[in-house]
């Protein structure tokens, strides 16, 4: 007699199925950002900014300078607001919230 043996699956494919079931969708959204923040804002951007958390579809963004806290609530926060939700969806990323660092 032979036993089932379901056919193999990769097992990035199954942590992926795994993580994706346990997380909320905006934890996930988190570290998608996280992991792509680089290609989102640029390496001006990158190098000052980071999500540091997503609450109620409003991904906080941590810069390094108060500066840049007044430089990216013009313009900039819009074009990043814009890039998320072409990217992940506008349903889990209706705007941004700048915060200085260490406010988070």
């Amino acid at each position: 007699m032979l036993a089932y043996c379901p056919p193999a699956e990769k097992i990035g494919d199954l942590l992926d199925n795994i993580i994706n079931k346990a997380m909320s969708e905006e934890l996930g959204l988190l570290f998608k950002l996280k992991e792509n923040w680089h290609e989102l804002v640029g390496d001006q951007l990158a190098k000052v900014s980071n999500p540091v958390a997503v609450r109620d579809h409003i991904v906080e963004v941590e810069v390094s300078h108060p500066a840049w806290h007044m430089e990216m609530k013009g313009p900039i926060k819009k074009n990043i607001v814009k890039k998320i939700q072409a990217e992940y969806g506008a349903e889990l990323c209706s705007d941004i919230r700048i915060v200085a660092a260490g406010r988070h």
